[in-house]
């Protein structure tokens, strides 16, 4: 899971990462930076959170393919991507260390034009469970809801 840092004045990527106590390679990686020195004041960078529980870490496997591990999570291979910060066009290699989510936990991403009755009619969820496991809800594109299956 992540969060969305507005860079200021400034900042850098060492100062980030000392900041939010993230390897510097991790926030690169994360942001798909390509210049290391490329922060500029205003820029949104993604910062992982740590987890609430509803979250593991799994290591990737020689021969795991995105879509393998999605299902072996039961999750959108899209969404194992958007969780994680990776592209469609990135690579998993062994040893990396991804966020699934835990058993029963199920993801949604928001879309353009989603209102919480939609999501919640359309996921099979209540008011109350929505509210418990997210702490702010924007409903921008492409936020992070977590509820219990």
């Amino acid at each position: 899971m992540y969060d969305v840092y507005v860079v200021k004045e400034g900042d850098t990527l060492e100062s980030l990462s000392q900041k939010f106590n993230i390897p510097i390679f991790d926030l690169i990686n994360i942001n798909n930076l390509q210049d290391t020195y490329g922060l500029n004041v205003g820029d949104s960078i993604k910062i992982p959170i740590a987890s609430t529980g509803t979250f593991d870490y799994y290591t990737v496997q020689k021969g795991d393919t995105v879509y393998g591990i999605a299902q072996k999570f039961n999750i959108r291979p899209n969404y194992l991507l958007m969780l994680n910060g990776i592209g469609n066009n990135d690579y998993i290699y062994p040893n990396q260390q991804i966020l699934v989510p835990r058993d029963n936990v199920e993801v949604y991403f928001t879309k353009p034009g989603d209102t919480m009755q939609n999501i919640i009619n359309n996921n099979g969820i209540n008011n109350d469970d929505i509210l418990r496991f997210n702490e702010q809800i924007y409903l921008l594109p492409n936020q992070l809801l977590v509820f219990k299956k």
